[in-house]
């Protein structure tokens, strides 16, 4: 069974959480063919007027009084883990007064609660007091009951490993404490529950071992996650955490700790001081820290780790054919194709890659590539080229050249220019534009491109469908090393103001062939972007670059985990945005 990421902010929970997809299946098989989960299986019961999920009945909240057939009396849907946590089914409001009995008994000072506002009308479960915070999870603060939070997770979705940390974080910083618990509850007492019940183990154990300094490699892992999982099932339900989805959470989620403590270096990921590094005036490297001995050591451990991924295997990957660059291995269901209109007709092809879904990087096209060029802008509606070549790097006649060039079969391709040309953008990488219309036939047919989708400030009239309107930018970024933070977030501030609608229409990236700069624009305009959507802050900026890198490597060249003195520039560049602290109004 599959279940998504919910959509938005944890859509970036996708590349820590999918590469664990494989360990996690092999553990739950593992786990299946234990003879002692096989037993306990026999002796769970359903409880009357409860959840149809059959529990163990010696962990109960309240201890189980009599009854030895397959169904016990109405009492809570709740069990007893150890080591502090409870999981169980969200009380409804006929269990309001044996919930709270149950509270006292047992020391519950502590919840925490997954669902829906819908599940909670129409299970008839007990109404939440607190309206939850835009991003989902609400602190109640301390209440005579102990302390509360509601997290809004649907049953549908794969339970983001962000989300759980961001509520573990918050418990660790005014734990339980001894004798008392938190109850992890959910309707029906479902996986969302026992995943959280299971995460909160894992946490405390990953934060354990990091803290008395042992080193924590992926069968380690592995080993706690299985633990913690074979004790809920003896503890709760065999028939829970029986799904990989669920327990690649898991395996996420204690990477992601275990990763803070290594890069960090700090006692303890919620003692984290967040600090906003001020960048010195004409700084062009790095910032932050003094020497830059911290992004270093992060990007090596990245780097390293993306090694490790396993399902990120080498057939996934070939150089490009026709390239006359570097042999880099680009992940070869990124390759862009040559469109099936011009097979047959001169330079048809491009050569290059989509480093993600909005961004195309080509390796230098001239003129022979002018209509492959032209019909890929209308085609893909691209707003803009971006040429990060250097000034002294040799100059070539470009696709883009103004005029009309003419090819075999009554086939063209035409790049009006608008204006002057080369005007400068007044930007620190001495930066010009230069606008134009883009058109193209294809043995005597218009080539016509998608007007479904224009910005709503463009009037219909305007609007011609056989014309894109679009930039050249000539952006040159330092050769032959690392480019620098600076230029990286200029380079940045540039794709985004010329993606036409603000929020992600094409742009083509024109790198120097078998050179890295095209894929750090294409990182930084990432980078620029989560900034802009407020999701890259002072003490998370570790973290997002770690996510941009890892979804470039792979899903466009593993060959990138080899380049950490390119993501310590990004890291500075990280450092850069979070000290500037400035939006602009786009978004």
């Amino acid at each position: 069974m599959s279940f998504p990421l919910p959509p938005g902010q944890y859509s970036r929970d996708m590349p820590g959480w999918h590469p664990q997809m494989k360990p996690a299946a092999q553990l739950v098989s593992d786990v299946s063919q234990m003879d002692s989960l096989k037993a306990l299986n026999k002796g769970e019961k359903y409880i009357e007027h409860g959840p149809s999920l059959p529990v163990r009945p010696s962990t109960l909240l309240d201890a189980t009084r009599g009854g030895n057939g397959p169904v016990l009396s109405e009492r809570l849907h709740a069990n007893l883990l150890g080591g502090g946590i409870v999981a169980m089914a969200t009380p409804t409001q006929s269990q309001s007064q044996l919930w709270r009995q149950g509270m006292d008994e047992h020391q519950v000072t502590h919840v925490v609660r997954l669902g829906t506002d819908l599940e909670t009308v129409l299970l008839d479960l007990v109404p939440r007091t607190a309206t939850p915070f835009p991003k989902g999870i609400q602190p109640a603060g301390s209440t005579p009951d102990g302390r509360h939070w509601y997290v809004t997770l649907d049953p549908t979705h794969a339970i983001p490993p962000s989300m759980m940390l961001k509520v573990f974080r918050e418990l660790a910083a005014d734990p339980p404490q001894p004798g008392c618990h938190v109850a992890f509850q959910s309707p029906s007492g479902d996986n969302r529950s026992a995943v959280f019940a299971a995460g909160w183990k894992i946490y405390q154990d990953v934060s354990r071992l990091c803290k008395a300094g042992q080193c924590l490699d992926q069968e380690a892992i592995e080993d706690l996650v299985q633990e913690a999982v074979v004790k809920l099932k003896m503890n709760r339900s065999t028939q829970l955490l029986n799904e990989p989805v669920h327990v690649a959470a898991l395996l996420a989620l204690a990477h992601t700790v275990r990763d803070t403590f290594q890069r960090r270096g700090t006692p303890h990921p919620d003692e984290i001081q967040q600090r906003a590094f001020p960048m010195a005036a004409g700084a062009q490297a790095t910032v932050g820290d003094t020497s830059g001995t911290r992004h270093a050591k992060v990007a090596r451990d990245i780097c390293n780790q993306m090694k490790q991924i396993r399902w990120a295997t080498t057939s996934l990957y070939a150089p490009l054919k026709g390239s006359t660059g570097a042999p880099h291995r680009i992940r070869i269901d990124r390759m862009f194709p040559t469109d099936p209109q011009l097979k047959g007709l001169g330079g048809a092809r491009l050569v290059g890659a989509w480093a993600n879904p909005g961004t195309l990087i080509l390796e230098p096209t001239g003129p022979a590539q002018a209509l492959a060029l032209a019909v890929a802008c209308l085609k893909h509606n691209v707003a803009a080229v971006v040429d990060v070549g250097g000034k002294s790097e040799p100059a070539e006649a470009h696709a883009l050249d103004n005029g009309t060039r003419p090819f075999d079969e009554d086939s063209s391709a035409t790049f009006q220019w608008q204006g002057r040309s080369e005007v400068p953008l007044g930007d620190a990488l001495g930066a010009t534009t230069t606008r134009m219309e883009v058109s193209a036939q294809i043995r005597g047919t218009p080539v016509t491109r998608d007007v479904s989708r224009e910005p709503v400030f463009v009037q219909s009239k305007d609007i011609v469908p056989t014309q894109r309107p679009m930039e050249l930018i000539r952006a040159p970024l330092t050769q032959g090393q690392a480019v620098p933070p600076q230029e990286l977030l200029e380079i940045g501030k540039l794709m985004e103001w010329f993606r036409s609608d603000g929020t992600g229409t094409p742009v083509i990236v024109q790198c120097p062939a078998g050179d890295w700069r095209g894929v750090m624009a294409a990182a930084a305009d990432k980078l620029y972007s989560r900034f802009q959507e407020g999701a890259l802050q002072a003490d998370n900026r570790d973290q997002v670059v770690e996510g941009i890198w890892t979804d470039l490597c792979t899903h466009y060249s593993m060959d990138l985990a080899d380049e950490p003195d390119q993501l310590t520039s990004l890291l500075g560049m990280a450092d850069l945005l979070v000290a500037q602290g400035k939006k602009t109004g786009r978004w």
